[in-house]
């Protein structure tokens, strides 16, 4: 089990959304689900919520690499392929300015996440229960001298290494599908008491998936 707060995970599209309760041939055919967190108050029991969320959380997670801060940082590990592997793969000659990169592995961090809906409910995810499909993958792919020891250890194979970056910031939107469920919580005490309602997230019941919402500019 990777420690708390850190978790090895995937970025590719395709098989999350592919995989029950992502993919559309498993998802309860037209069944809909509660567009806001508001509208699960309402709802006894575990609701499914496919809704736009703002990450409302600060800027508490340094990358050990770059240095750079986020409410969340995934660091995606690689190795540049050699010219003969190149070669190899493709089963030829491959020009010199070909420049491929077999990923090592994928390290999130960070801890936890406060979400908040447009209609202002927030909810708090656990980063290590969460998948995140950015829009785009950073451009940037930087050289790597060693992998320090709180990104996991690796074995040496020649190869030289190289990382790449995605810093989830406050402010950033995604496309939030889970399941959650509204619950009561007690305030106060005494004459003071009282309770009030909040989102939980129930990973347990099904896959946390934060999905990147870019702004397009009207033409």
């Amino acid at each position: 089990m990777p420690p708390e707060g850190r978790v090895l995970l995937s970025q590719r599209r395709g098989w999350l959304h592919g995989l029950w309760p992502f993919g559309r041939a498993n998802d309860g055919g037209d069944v809909e689900h509660p567009t806001s967190l508001s509208a699960c108050v309402a709802r006894s029991g575990p609701t499914r919520v496919r809704c736009e969320v703002t990450v409302a959380s600060g800027s508490d997670v340094a990358s050990p690499l770059s240095g750079s801060r986020g409410a969340a940082i995934v660091i995606e590990l690689l190795e540049r392929l050699t010219p003969q592997e190149l070669e190899g793969e493709d089963g030829g000659v491959v020009p010199a300015e070909v420049i491929r990169y077999h990923p090592l592995r994928t390290v999130q961090l960070g801890a936890a996440l406060i979400l908040r809906g447009n209609d202002g409910v927030e909810v708090t995810v656990s980063a290590p229960h969460v998948a995140f499909v950015f829009a785009t993958a950073s451009p940037t792919v930087t050289p790597l001298a060693a992998i320090p020891p709180e990104l996991g250890a690796s074995e040496g194979n020649g190869r030289s290494r190289f990382f790449r970056e995605q810093i989830v910031r406050p402010g950033d939107r995604f496309r939030l599908d889970a399941t959650v469920e509204a619950t009561s919580v007690a305030v106060g005490s005494g004459y003071r008491s009282g309770a009030r309602t909040e989102i939980a997230v129930r990973a347990h019941l099904s896959p946390v998936s934060l999905e990147e919402i870019l702004d397009t500019p009207e033409w």
